[in-house]
């Protein structure tokens, strides 16, 4: 089982939780003790933090990376973002890594109750990051060349062609076909 993908999808989803969890955290409320004057959280520190690593992680988490088997399902305009990833090296590529940085990452946003949620959902991601680093898992990007993209899928000599008898079928066997 491959725990990068499952990884790929907590964090991202927390990212987005994160993000929008600091836009409400820093727009400020009217307070009618103030005269009226808006006034902003105590912790409007951490709602900016959440807008800013939330951005920051969803632009790393953004793009699948190829799994073991050599399938991804890519997400839509994912390819210009692969590149950036791949271009920060093994910061973003190894999995310890990104254990790291994103459990010191989350810490900040569970101070604010607006954003905690991602900010848990961040931490727990980095956790599954530290399973599949131990896994032995690494990002690899998902482009391929030209010289693969025209090859035939490894898996190809179990895809058989499509049935010409409309249901209910006999089996090959029975009808004598081979």
């Amino acid at each position: 089982m491959e725990y990068a993908f499952w990884a790929n999808e907590q964090c991202f989803g927390s990212a987005v939780l994160m993000f929008l969890g600091g836009i409400v955290g820093a727009i400020p409320f009217p307070a009618f003790e103030s005269g009226g004057k808006p006034l902003f959280y105590g912790y409007w520190w951490a709602a900016i933090y959440s807008i800013i690593v939330g951005l920051l992680v969803m632009v790393i988490e953004y793009p699948r990376g190829k799994r073991r088997k050599g399938n991804v399902v890519e997400r839509r305009f994912q390819s210009g973002l692969g590149k950036f990833v791949t271009a920060l090296g093994p910061l973003t590529r190894n999995y310890y890594s990104r254990f790291v940085i994103y459990f010191l990452l989350s810490i900040p946003p569970c101070t604010l109750v607006t954003s905690i949620l991602g900010g848990l959902g961040l931490a727990v991601g980095s956790l599954i990051y530290l399973v599949s680093g131990i896994k032995g898992e690494q990002w690899c990007s998902p482009s391929t060349s030209g010289s693969q993209a025209n090859a035939k899928p490894s898996n190809a000599k179990y895809i058989s062609e499509a049935p010409k008898n409309p249901p209910p079928r006999r089996p090959v066997a029975a009808n004598g076909e081979n």
